[in-house]
């Protein structure tokens, strides 16, 4: 793939989580996609497969009022991507010892995308120590 290619599945798929828009963010998914979260040097399997990545989707229309992703930088080398991404939140619930309703919880994340066959493989989620 090359990076323009890469560039552009990147752009849709953050372009389509901000619209909750799941078939669509699930047809640039390879069908074997994992999905992890690493935060303070603790690694979290989230997805495995096709199935459980559109159950995580399926939790994030139902959780939020709205999410709303913007790249900030992108570094695309050969089948990997790091992406460094703001994300900001408002919850619609309260959470024990969490947010409460209509709180808004805005964040730096890094995702590292890797690719096989033009569809996302794997998405690493990184978490920094707040």
């Amino acid at each position: 793939m090359c990076k323009n290619q890469i560039k552009n599945i990147i752009d849709e798929y953050i372009y389509n989580l901000n619209s909750l828009n799941i078939s669509k963010i699930i047809s640039l998914a390879h069908i074997d996609i994992k999905v992890y979260s690493m935060n303070n040097y603790n690694i979290y399997k989230l997805a495995s497969g096709i199935d459980q990545f559109k159950n995580i989707l399926n939790s994030l229309n139902n959780n939020y009022q709205f999410i709303y992703w913007s790249v900030l930088k992108c570094n695309i080398k050969n089948e990997f991507s790091e992406v460094t991404v703001r994300q900001k939140i408002f919850f619609t619930v309260d959470f024990p010892k969490g947010p409460k309703a209509w709180e808004m919880n805005e964040r730096i994340l890094t995702l590292i995308f890797k690719f096989e066959n033009s569809k996302i493989k794997k998405i690493s989620i990184l978490i920094p120590k707040n």
